[in-house]
C-alpha cells in the first residue's frame, strides 16, 4: 500500500518543500506535527457537519510547483526503481521539517498518536489556508496556544469542527475513521452510499469504505482507534501523489455491472491508454467505453469470473476489483397503463444488484384480477401479455391489478385503470427525426419514428395498441384515434409495436402534415417534416495516381465524391454504375472501389492516357479527368541470387530450394521471388557436382570445397558461389530466430503453439552454415514454470521470461531469451494467397485466404466472405460463384475485424 518509486520521494520532497515556502507562517516552530492530508475531527459523529464535503483546490503556486517536480526530476525516473518504506518517507518529509522526530534522537515514533492540533496545522499548510486566530473561538484554545491560527483556519474552511460545548480539543487523537472521511472529503470523492464496514461507526463507514476503495488507507480491524503517525505519514504521501497531476492513478475501481467494471482516474487519460484485467493468470477481454471528460471508462467483458480481477490502467498502480456474481435484486411492472385491446405488455422485468435486465434467478410468477368485475384474468395472461379485448374481462375504467412474484422474495404490484385511445383527452404530436447518424430525412427510409403522447381524464398515458396499416386517401386510423396525411409529400408502411410506439416509411420527397384527432374527445395534435429526395453522387473528381503506372497491374486512382447535399461520401459508398469512364488506353477488367474505398483500374499497354470521369446520375452530369503516363509492362530484367539459403553447407546437409528462393529483379528495380510468377520455370546446374548436387529441388553437399550454382530463368542466368565446408570448421552456434510464445496453462509440446529449437552454424567470420542436422542433441529451459520443454520442442505454461539453451555432446553452444505473453491469441494478418481469381458465369471458385496470430501460427479459416459487387455471390464461405460478366471484390473478415480483399474477375 503506498509504495512508490525513489523518484516520486524525491519529488514529493522537493513538492512539499515549495509547498511549505508557498505557505503563510511556516517558518513558525512547528511541535510534533502530521504531515497527514486526513480528516480532522474526533470519534463523535456529532463532530461532523452532515457530510460536508470541502474540496481544496491548490493555488496557482502549488500548481508550478509540481510541474517543477515533474520537469526537474523525469530524466532520472526510469532509473529509480526502489520501493520507500514508511521509515524512509517519514525521513525524506523530516528532512524538510514537515515531520520532527521524539528526543533525545529524532526517532519517527510511527507507532505513536497524533494530536488534533497537530494535524490541524498539517492540514492548514497542505490547503495553503492562511492562519486565521480570529476563527479560532474554542474555550479550550487559548489565545497564545502555537496552533490557534490553523485551527482557525481549518474552521472556518469547514475541514475540522469542535467536539461540542465549544471545544476543540487540540490534545485529542484523531482516529482511523475521522481520517479516512478527511481524505475523502479533500480529494473530492464520494462516500459509498449503504456501506457497512465491519469495525467502524455507523456515520463513517461510507467514508471509510471510499477510502478503502481508493487505498487511501489499510483495511484495519477497529477504525474508531486513534491513527498511527506510521498511517498518517502514509496518508500524507498518498494524498501529495493525488495532487500531482502527472501521476496517473486509478481513484476509485468497482463492479458497476455483471459484465462490467469502472474506472475513474485523478485525471484525463487518452482513449488508447493501455489497459488490462486479469483473473489469476487469465487476461479477460474487455472493452472500453471512456467518459467525455476521459476520467472515468467502463469496461465490459463477455463474461466477468467471480472473484478478485486485476486491472492495470497504463502506467497506473494495479488495482483490484471484486466481482460478486450476478444475482435477481427486483422484479418490476415496467407498462405505464392497460389499454382496451388485446396483445397488451405487462413489461414485466427482472433486475440484477446493478438495475441491469437480467434473466438470472427464480422464475416470475404472474397474477392478474379485474377488481371491478372480480375476475380472475390468468387465462387471458400469455408470455407477459393481456388480451383486454373481450367485453367479460375488461371494460374502460376497469381496475386491474397485477402482480409479480418469485419464490426467492421478490415481487411489485400496480393497479390500472382500463383505458383506451379512442378515450385519450390530450395528444402530442412531434416532428420524427431522421435515422441513427443520418442529417436529414430522406426517400425510402424505414422505421422512422412518429413521436405521439396521449393522456386520458386522469392524466395517466394512454398506449396505442399493436397494429399495421397504410396510408389510404391520405388518412389512417389507430385505436379509434385518425390520422390524416398532407402535403406534397407522402409515408407509408405504419406499425405500431407492443410499446405503443409508431413508425413509418418515407415514401416520397416533399413536405408532409400530419393532424391526429379524437373524434370522441375533441383531443387534437399535428406536425410536419421534410421529407428529401434521396442522396445521389453529384460530383466525383479523378486526381493523378501517386504511384508509377504500369500496364497491366493495379493502379490506385485518388479521387473524391459528394453528394447532392454537398455532404462527402466515403469512397466505400460509391456505387461505380453512377459513373461513366471515357479513356484512349483500354482498361484490363473493369475499374473497381477496393475494400480501403480506393478506385482500382488497370490499363492494357503504355503510353500517354487521358482519364474522364461522367457522373450519370438525374441530379448531374458533371466530369473530371486526368492525364498521365502508363509505363511499359514488367519485364524481368535479372536473377538476383537466393533468399533464404545459405550459400556455405556442413558436408552431408540436404537443403531445400524452391521458386520461393529465388529473387529475381523487373525492368523497374522491384525485387520479387519466382514463385510470384504464374507457372514459371527454371533450371539450377550445379558446376560440380563431387561438391554440391542439385536434383529436383533438393542441394545435397558432398564434400568440402567451392562451386558454383547456376539459375536460369526466362533466358535469364546467374552463377552462385558456394561452398561446402567440414564439420570442424564449424566454430559456433545459434538457435534459430524463436520470437514471443504463447503462455497458456494447457499448452503442450504437441499444440501448435510449441516451437522446435533449431541450430545454425557460424564460421570464425561469423559466416551461418546450413547444418546436417540443425537440431540440437538437448535442449533446457532456465525456468521450466514459464517455457517448458519435452525433447527439442519448448512450449510456454504462463507470461514471462526464460533462457532456452541448446546443447550438442560437446555440451551448451548456444542460448537465447525467449518471452512469453498470455495474451489470447487472436487474428492479426489476414491475406489472400492470391491478388486475382477467375472463374465463369455460374462456376464456383474456391478462394484461399492465410489467417495467423499475433505468435505467428496460422488460424482456422473460420471468418466471412462478402462482396457487394453482382458479379459474384456468395454465402460466406470461400467458395465464391460467377453471377455475371465483371469484377467483383471479395472481401475476407475475421471474427475481431482484421480484414483482407481479393478481386475475382469473372469471364
Amino acid at each position: 500500500m503506498f509504495l512508490h518509486k525513489g523518484f516520486n520521494m524525491i519529488a514529493d520532497i522537493i513538492y512539499n518543500k515549495l509547498l511549505l515556502n508557498s505557505g503563510k507562517g511556516v517558518n513558525r516552530q512547528m511541535r510534533e506535527t502530521s504531515y497527514s492530508l486526513s480528516e480532522l475531527n474526533s470519534q463523535q459523529p456529532k463532530q461532523f457537519r452532515g457530510g460536508e464535503k470541502k474540496v481544496m483546490k491548490k493555488s496557482l503556486s502549488l500548481l508550478v510547483a509540481v510541474t517543477m517536480v515533474v520537469s526537474m526530476f523525469a530524466s532520472v525516473a526510469s532509473a529509480a526503481d526502489k520501493e520507500l518504506t514508511t521509515q524512509e518517507k517519514f525521513d525524506a518529509l523530516k528532512a524538510l521539517n514537515i515531520f520532527s522526530g521524539y528526543p533525545p534522537n529524532g526517532d519517527a515514533g510511527l507507532d505513536k498518536n497524533m494530536t488534533r492540533a497537530q494535524f490541524a496545522k498539517v492540514l492548514g499548510l497542505l490547503n495553503e489556508l492562511e492562519e486565521n486566530a480570529a476563527a479560532s473561538k474554542y474555550v479550550d484554545v487559548p489565545a497564545n496556544h502555537w496552533a490557534k491560527g490553523f485551527i482557525g483556519a481549518v474552521t472556518e474552511a469547514k475541514l475540522m469542527n469542535g467536539v461540542g460545548n465549544n471545544k476543540f480539543d487540540p490534545n485529542g487523537n484523531v482516529t482511523v475513521e475521522a481520517l479516512a472521511k478527511t481524505l475523502v472529503l479533500t480529494l473530492g470523492l464520494e462516500p459509498v452510499e449503504g456501506a457497512k464496514v465491519e469495525g467502524t461507526s455507523a456515520w463513517a463507514a461510507g467514508y471509510v469504505q471510499a477510502a478503502l476503495d481508493a487505498k487511501l488507507i489499510d483495511a484495519v480491524a477497529n477504525y474508531k482507534v486513534a491513527a498511527k503517525r506510521a498511517l498518517l505519514v502514509e496518508a500524507s504521501y498518498e494524498y501529495i501523489q493525488a495532487q500531482n497531476p502527472q501521476v496517473l492513478k486509478v481513484s476509485k475501481a468497482s463492479q458497476t455491472g455483471a459484465k462490467k467494471i469502472t474506472l475513474e482516474f485523478n485525471k484525463p487519460v487518452t482513449k488508447d491508454i493501455a489497459i488490462e484485467a486479469k483473473y489469476l493468470s487469465t487476461t479477460v477481454a474487455v472493452t472500453k467505453k471512456f467518459a467525455d471528460d476521459l476520467k472515468s471508462v467502463v469496461l465490459e467483458a463477455n463474461y466477468l469470473p467471480t472473484g478478485d480481477i486485476v486491472v492495470k490502467a497504463g502506467d497506473a498502480e494495479a488495482v483490484t476489483v471484486k466481482v460478486e456474481a450476478e444475482k435477481a435484486a427486483k422484479v418490476s411492472i415496467t407498462t405505464e397503463s392497460l389499454q382496451k385491446a388485446a396483445n397488451q405488455d405487462l413489461g414485466i422485468k427482472k433486475f440484477n444488484q446493478f438495475n441491469e435486465e437480467t434473466s438470472v434467478g427464480q422464475a416470475v410468477y404472474t397474477n392478474v384480477y379485474n377488481t371491478t368485475k372480480g375476475k380472475d384474468l390468468k387465462a387471458v395472461l400469455a408470455s407477459g401479455k393481456l388480451d383486454l379485448s373481450n367485453d367479460d374481462n375488461a371494460k374502460v375504467d376497469d381496475t386491474i391489478v397485477v402482480s409479480v412474484y418469485t419464490n426467492d422474495g421478490l415481487n411489485d404490484t400496480k393497479s390500472f385503470k382500463v383505458t383506451a385511445a379512442s378515450s385519450a383527452t390530450k395528444i402530442e404530436l412531434s416532428a420524427p427525426a431522421p435515422l441513427k447518424d443520418a442529417s436529414r430525412i430522406t426517400v425510402e427510409d424505414k422505421g422512422l419514428v412518429l413521436p405521439i403522447k396521449l393522456a386520458d381524464q386522469y392524466g395517466k398515458s394512454v398506449t396505442l395498441a399493436t397494429y399495421s396499416t397504410e396510408v389510404v386517401n391520405g388518412q389512417f386510423n389507430l385505436s379509434g384515434i385518425t390520422f390524416l396525411v398532407g402535403g406534397d409529400g407522402e409515408i407509408s408502411t405504419i406499425k405500431v409495436d407492443d410499446k405503443g410506439v409508431v413508425t413509418f416509411t418515407a415514401k416520397k420527397a416533399g413536405n408532409v402534415i400530419i393532424s391526429a384527432s379524437n373524434l370522441a374527445t375533441g383531443a387534437y395534435a399535428s406536425t410536419s417534416f421534410k421529407i428529401e429526395s434521396k442522396a445521389t453522387l453529384k460530383e466525383f473528381k479523378l486526381q493523378n495516381p501517386i504511384s508509377q503506372v504500369i500496364a497491366n497491374e493495379d493502379v490506385i486512382i485518388p479521387f473524391t465524391a459528394v453528394d447532392t447535399y454537398g455532404n462527402a461520401i466515403a469512397g466505400k459508398d460509391v456505387n461505380l454504375a453512377d459513373v461513366t469512364f471515357v479513356k484512349n488506353v483500354d482498361f484490363v477488367g473493369a475499374p473497381y472501389i477496393n475494400a480501403k474505398g480506393e478506385l482500382v483500374v488497370k490499363f492494357a499497354k503504355e503510353g500517354s492516357v487521358t482519364l474522364q470521369a461522367f457522373v450519370t446520375t438525374p441530379s448531374s452530369m458533371t466530369n473530371s479527368s486526368v492525364s498521365f503516363s502508363v509505363s511499359a509492362a514488367k519485364e524481368y530484367k535479372s536473377i538476383q541470387g537466393l533468399k533464404d539459403v545459405a550459400s556455405t553447407f556442413e558436408n552431408g546437409a540436404v537443403v531445400t530450394l524452391a521458386d520461393k528462393n529465388i529473387q529475381i529483379v523487373d525492368n523497374y528495380g522491384r525485387v520479387s521471388t519466382l514463385d510470384s510468377v504464374t507457372g514459371a520455370t527454371y533450371s539450377v546446374v550445379s558446376a560440380d557436382p563431387t561438391i554440391l548436387t542439385y536434383n529436383n529441388g533438393v542441394l545435397e553437399a558432398k564434400a568440402a570445397g567451392s562451386t558454383k550454382l547456376t539459375v536460369k530463368f526466362n533466358g535469364l542466368e546467374k552463377e552462385i558461389a558456394v561452398t561446402v565446408v567440414k564439420s570442424e570448421d564449424i566454430k559456433s552456434y545459434e538457435i534459430q530466430s524463436v520470437g514471443t510464445v504463447y503462455g497458456n496453462k494447457d499448452n503442450t509440446a504437441a499444440g501448435q503453439y510449441a516451437v522446435e529449437i533449431k541450430l545454425n552454424g557460424k564460421l570464425s567470420d561469423g559466416s551461418a552454415v546450413a547444418l546436417v542436422n540443425s537440431a540440437p542433441q538437448f535442449v533446457s529451459s532456465s525456468d521450466e514454470s514459464v517455457v517448458a520443454r519435452v525433447g527439442n520442442k519448448i512450449f510456454a505454461l504462463k507470461a514471462g521470461e526464460a533462457t532456452i539453451s541448446a546443447s550438442l555432446a560437446s555440451g551448451k553452444v548456444a542460448e537465447v531469451k525467449v518471452t512469453a505473453s498470455d495474451a489470447a491469441p487472436v487474428a492479426t494478418s489476414v491475406k489472400f494467397k492470391e491478388a486475382e481469381y477467375k472463374t465463369t458465369v455460374g462456376t464456383p471458385v474456391a478462394l484461399d485466404v492465410e489467417v495467423k496470430d499475433q505468435y505467428g501460427v496460422e488460424l482456422a479459416k473460420n471468418g466471412f466472405v462478402s462482396s457487394t459487387d453482382k458479379a459474384v455471390t456468395t454465402n460466406g464461405t470461400l467458395t465464391v460463384t460467377g453471377k455475371e460478366k465483371g469484377v467483383a471484390v471479395v472481401t475476407y473478415q475475421t471474427s475481431n475485424g482484421k480484414t483482407a480483399t481479393t478481386t475475382v474477375l469473372v469471364n
